[in-house]
Parts: structure tokens; C-alpha cells; sequence
């Protein structure tokens, strides 16, 4: 049955060989010949696609042209179409930060013209990424979207039916993958009856999947059967991809039943196509079922090398550093569609409130109406002084009313603008990472090569003067390139603390010893700059209140904003004894570097248990000038010298207090003698 089998694989790729180049010039000759935009882009989806099955980096040319050209046509439709299938070949090519990326832009642009369609692809594509993750429960949630956009849109035009064969076969996989085999089978047989009526041939990929649920099921000559059926429909339709991993399916299921040589070939024959498919996800499965099998064969020379094998592809394709990406990209997305969520409210709320308020503003029409009409009747003259009286208590909430509603739009906007500088920030920081990385790194080896450079001028034979001019010119690049690098990790430093700045909380608030969180990041900031200064001391004071107890927070964000209060503190008062030292100051008498921080529990006036906790941190250094106040808690202000601070201590330690924890922050100070920063954080009696 094997050699049948390789028979018509070798058979099958010599015609369609000859096919596919037919059918892929003819394209290229039509793309040559004809001038108009959107036959072009049209052309250029169908050669990138004939291409990214087989030999993907064929394909990447076409893709890139594609996306160049729905940019000129100013196509937000056009663009979305390209970015999937730019995001298709870094999927094929085991690249998933960069398909999950273009896949986002995809689905923005697609959400911004209301193409539910297009909408239902971005998610039938954000499946497969999240599955090929191993985040089966997400790769679901996303699969049942892509569905339910699908039908929506289906509703108002002719439904695409091919495409939504892809949808059910996406949801055939992942429920297989979280062993619903039921549901799986359920929709699988669903995909090979309609893809079999719509193209008139079975599909290679319905064959893998049925594979693989008979593979579970233990009934391996189904499971045999459906794995050769789909490599012989793969090769028919030229899929490389679809025959991998139907070889994988073949192989993994001979290693289930003891036949390691069938099991052995298969799997290579994976790692032969792979050299030009670059289907990364199905070479990794092929090296992971050689090593099993050697191992099994305890053959441990080969399992050494093809474990090795492994361990290499599955580091290329999930790396911690990818991971993170995936990991920050997914939560971005969850982001943007809760603020979406939230936007929606937010506008159902207002429609509510001006209602509101334009049934108040006829209700006192009404009521000024009726006083007029009859206030010269002697009767009715109660009735309508008490009409007055509730037309003025309702005058008084309407003013109420209206003082909250600029309240809350003077908070929105301020929200928006923090929300979109942090947008900014993080998009800025991100692209200035990468180049300022290479300024970093390059520096360093500059460095490295100038001493290298000098070393060797010692062995060539020069006249003393020009070597001692040739040295002098490598010293004054070394100093150069400490100096770029110098300022470089300066605005390494900068570029963290913008990421810093503009990024959420992730982090679960749990009861916390707010005194001892308070002292411990109190002597690591003292002992931290005591450890760069051996000469710098001061006096720490404390006072904490023992009834403050524990309160709920983010110890790890509380203690940022404390670190970052009390690092500031230490600084004013080392600037201030360096100032008296050098004259700078009038001469203060037993002047002591001095940081106070006490704690305070107070009681809610209803005594229910609740309240808050008042944190003091003041130190006797040079304070805050007057002038400055407004400005301390804006981002990339700072009051410290060029270089020696970013401007977003401050900024962050108010987000954090404010936003994070519903508390306030202020500061109170006189210039030249102290400056005390005031916390106020809520809190709820504990046991």
C-alpha cells in the first residue's frame, strides 16, 4: 500500500508541476498586460495563494505588492483582504506575532467599514493562530464569532458557501482538539458533503481531520484510510501543506500501531517537502515522531539529533519572547473591544440623560403654562403655589443634574486624552526599541573592534609617530562610542519607562500590611542608593498607626509609587546637603537629611467598618517651587537636571493611586525647606 502510495504521489507532482506553472504563468502574463487597479490587486490574491500552499516565499512578493496597491486605491476593504493574506504566510511560516499583528489590522479595518464578512474571515483566521498556540478556548470563542458574522451578513447578501466551509471545518478542529469528538465528527462530515457538492472533489484537509478523529477514537484503519485519501487529494490540488500534514497523520498513526519504518517514512517525507513548503508547525510534528520512534527503538544517537531537532523548531516557533507577544497582542485586542463595549454604554447613557432632561425641561414648560393660566383664580391658588414649590425642587435637581453631567464629560475627556497619549506613548516607544537596541549593540561591538584594531596596529611596523597618531584616533572612537553608548541605555531607560507609562495593570489586588509594604520599600530605596553613594545618610522617621490593619491593593503597583516617593525624597535631601556644602544655600546649623512617613486609619463617619488610610511621606530637602505645582504629575515633567530623570515617576504613581486604587494624591510644600506627599487609598476594617 506504501509503494502504491508513493507511486501516486511521484505521479500527481510531476502532471500538476506542469499545471501549476501553466496556470501561475498565465497569471503572471495577465498581470503584465492588464492596467487596471482592481484586476490587478485580483491577480496578484490569486498568484500569492497558488504560491504560499507550495513555496510560500514565492508568494510574499505578490502579497506585498498587493497590500501597495489597496493602499494607493484607499481601499480599507482591499487593505484588509491583503493584510490576511499577509498574515496567512507568517501562519504558514510559524511567524505567529506578526500573522496575529497583521490579522489585528485586518479585523480593524474590516470592523471600521461594517463588513461583517470580512469581519467573520479575520476571525475564521484569529482561530487558526490561537489553535496552532495550543489556546483551544479562545481559538472556540473566535471560530463561533466568525460564524455569527458569517450568517449576519449572509442574511442581507448571497452567501459565500465556500468560505463558510472553511468557518465549520476551523470548528471541526479545535473541537477535536479539546476532544469533543462528537461535536467534531458532527461538522467535519458536514464540510466533506458540502466542499465535495460546491468543487465536485473531496478536500484534503476534511481528510486530515477525519483522520484525526478516528485516530482518537482508536479505529486506526479508518483513521489510515482518511490520512491516505487526503494526501492523494492533497497532491491532486498541488497543496503541500495539506499533504504534510496528512503524512504527519500517517505517521503518527503508524507509530501508534508498532510500525516504525512506515511511521520513520512518512515523517521524512514531511522534512522533504518542508524544505521548500516551510510549513514550520508540521516539520516540528514530523521531528517530535522521529525522536519518539528512535526512542522507542532505543536508537540513541538519532534521538539525540532529532531531539535536538525539536527542541531548535519548537524554540523558533514558540519562544518566551513570542509568547509575550502573542500574550500582549491578545490582551490589546480583549482591550480595545472592552473600551468599544464600554463607548456603546456610554452613548446609551447620554441618549438616556438628555431624555431625561428634555422631559424635565417640557415638564416645567407644562407646569409655567398652568401657573399663568391661572393664577388669577383665588381657588386654584394653593394648588398652584404648591406646584411652584415642586416646580423649583425639580429646577434644583435639573441644576444638579446638569453640574454632574459636565463632571462626568470634563472626566471623559480627560480619560480619553490619558487614553490616547498612552496609546501614542506605547506606540512610540515601541518603534523607537528596535533602532535604538541596534545604536546599543553596535556601540558595544564598535568598541570591541577598536580594541581589536589596536591590538593588531602593536604587530605592524610603522614609524612611532604615525602609530602614536593612528592610537590616538582609536582612543577618540572608543571615548565616542562609550559616549553613544552612554546615552543610549539613557534612552533605553526613557523608552521602558513610556512602555511603563502606558501600560494597563494586569495585577490582582489582595490584602496587604500597608506598614510593612510602607517600611520595607522604605529601606530598600535607602540601602539602594547607599549602595551607589557610601557617603549619602539620613534619618529615617516613622510613625504608623497599628489600627490601619490590611487593606486591599496591588502590593506590586503600591510599592512601585512608594519606591519611586521615597527615591525622590532621598534625592531632595542629598541635593540640599550637597548645596549647603558648596555654599550654595545660606548656612542651616545641624542640618540632618531627614525622611518622615506615618500612617493614619480613619473612620467613615457611619462607623461601618469602612474608611480610609492616610499615608504621609515628607522629607526636609529643597521642595517644589510654587510655580511648578501644576505640572508635577504631568507625564515628562521633571524637576531633576537633564538626563538624571524621565518625567514619568509621578505621572505613573498618579495613575496608579487614582485610576488603579480610587484614591487621591496631593502635595504640599515650601520652597527650600520640605515638601510632603499626602496618600489617601480606601479601606475596609479587617479581622
Amino acid at each position: 500500500m506504501r509503494r502504491t502510495l508513493i507511486t501516486i504521489i511521484f505521479l500527481f507532482e510531476l502532471q500538476l508541476a506542469h499545471a501549476q506553472n501553466a496556470n501561475i504563468d498565465s497569471l503572471k502574463n495577465l498581470l503584465a498586460a492588464t492596467k487596471d487597479d482592481s484586476t490587478r490587486f485580483t491577480l496578484l490574491g490569486e498568484l500569492s495563494m497558488d504560491y504560499l500552499w507550495s513555496y510560500p516565499d514565492s508568494s510574499l512578493p505578490y502579497m506585498q505588492q498587493a497590500i501597495l496597491l489597496a493602499r494607493k486605491m484607499k481601499s480599507e476593504i482591499l487593505l484588509a483582504r491583503a493584510y490576511r493574506g499577509y498574515s496567512w504566510f507568517y501562519v504558514i511560516t510559524g511567524d505567529y506575532p506578526q500573522a496575529l499583528h497583521f490579522n489585528q489590522e485586518a479585523l480593524k479595518l474590516a470592523e471600521k467599514a461594517k463588513n461583517n464578512l470580512a469581519i467573520a474571515r479575520s476571525y475564521d483566521l484569529m482561530e487558526l493562530i490561537y489553535e496552532d498556540q495550543g489556546n483551544y478556548q479562545l481559538a472556540l470563542s473566535y471560530e463561533k464569532m466568525a460564524k455569527s458574522f458569517f450568517e449576519s451578513q449572509a442574511g442581507d447578501h448571497k452567501p459565500d458557501m465556500a468560505y463558510y466551509v472553511t468557518i465549520l471545518n476551523g470548528l471541526a478542529s479545535v473541537y477535536e482538539k479539546l476532544n469533543q469528538l462528537d461535536s467534531a465528527l458532527k461538522y467535519i462530515q458536514i464540510v466533506d458533503n458540502a466542499y465535495e457538492k460546491l468543487h465536485g472533489k473531496k478536500w484534503s484537509a476534511a481528510s486530515y481531520e477525519l483522520g484525526n478523529i478516528y485516530l482518537k477514537k482508536k479505529e486506526y484503519p479508518t483513521a489510515l484510510q482518511h490520512y491516505r485519501n487526503g494526501v492523494a487529494f492533497a497532491v491532486e490540488i498541488d497543496n503541500k501543506k495539506d499533504l504534510m500534514d496528512n503524512c504527519n497523520g500517517l505517521a503518527n498513526t503508524f507509530k501508534k500501531i508498532g510500525e516504525f519504518d512506515s511511521s520513520i517514512f512518512y515523517a521524512n517525507k514531511v522534512l522533504e517537502v518542508s524544505r521548500s513548503a516551510r510549513y514550520s508547525l508540521a516539520q516540528l510534528t514530523a521531528l517530535n515522531h522521529l525522536a519518539d520512534i528512535y526512542k522507542s527503538k532505543h536508537n540513541s544517537d538519532s534521538v539525540a539529533k532529532y531531539l535536538q531537532l525539536t527542541i531548535n523548531a519548537k524554540d523558533s516557533l514558540f519562544s518566551q519572547q513570542k509568547v509575550l507577544q502573542i500574550q500582549n497582542m491578545t490582551f490589546n485586542q480583549q482591550l480595545r473591544q472592552q473600551e468599544e463595549t464600554q463607548l456603546q454604554k456610554e452613548l446609551q447613557n447620554k441618549i438616556k440623560l438628555y431624555s431625561l432632561l428634555s422631559a424635565l425641561v417640557i415638564a416645567f414648560v407644562i407646569a409655567f403654562i398652568l401657573y399663568r393660566s391661572n393664577r388669577h383664580k383665588q381657588k386654584a391658588y394653593a394648588l398652584l403655589r404648591k406646584q411652584k414649590q415642586e416646580t423649583d425642587i425639580q429646577k434644583s435637581k435639573v441644576e444638579q443634574t446638569l453640574e454632574e453631567l459636565k463632571a462626568t464629560q470634563a472626566q471623559l475627556i480627560q480619560s480619553e486624552k490619558m487614553a490616547s497619549l498612552g496609546e501614542l506613548t506605547a506606540g512610540i516607544a515601541h518603534e523607537i526599541q528596535n533602532p535604538l537596541n541596534f545604536v546599543n549593540n553596535f556601540s558595544e561591538i564598535s568598541v570591541e573592534l577598536a580594541g581589536e584594531l589596536k591590538e593588531k596596529l602593536n604587530g605592524i611596523e610603522l614609524p612611532a609617530s604615525d602609530k602614536e597618531n593612528i592610537e590616538m584616533i582609536i582612543d577618540d572612537l572608543v571615548q565616542n562610542q562609550q559616549k553613544i553608548n552612554h546615552h543610549g541605555k539613557r534612552a533605553d531607560s526613557i523608552v521602558k519607562g513610556m512602555l511603563q507609562h502606558s501600560r494597563t495593570s494586569t495585577g490582582q489586588k489582595e490584602l496587604t500590611d500597608i506598614n510593612e509594604l510602607l517600611d520595607e520599600y522604605l529601606r530598600l530605596s535607602y540601602h539602594g542608593l547607599r549602595a551607589k553613594d557610601k557617603t549619602f545618610n539620613a534619618t529615617l522617621q516613622t510613625d504608623f498607626d497599628e489600627n490601619v490593619g490590611k487593606i486591599n491593593i496591588i502590593s506590586q503597583d503600591i510599592g512601585r509609587v512608594f519606591l519611586n516617593l521615597f527615591t525622590n525624597a532621598f534625592y531632595s535631601v542629598m541635593q540640599k546637603k550637597k548645596e549647603l556644602g558648596d555654599g550654595l544655600r545660606p548656612v542651616q546649623a545641624g542640618f540632618e537629611p531627614t525622611v518622615y512617613v506615618s500612617t493614619r486609619k480613619i473612620d467613615s463617619p457611619a462607623n461601618d467598618g469602612t474608611g480610609s488610610v492616610e499615608i504621609h511621606v515628607k522629607d526636609n530637602g529643597t521642595g517644589i517651587p510654587q510655580r511648578l505645582m501644576d505640572k508635577i504629575f504631568q507625564p515628562f515633567f521633571t524637576t531633576k537636571p537633564a538626563g538624571q530623570g524621565t518625567g514619568l515617576g509621578l505621572s505613573l504613581s498618579y495613575d496608579i493611586i487614582t485610576k488603579g486604587h480610587g484614591g487621591t494624591i496631593k502635595v504640599e510644600t515650601k520652597e527650600g525647606e520640605c515638601a510632603e506627599f499626602i496618600i489617601v487609598l480606601p479601606a475596609k476594617s479587617q479581622p
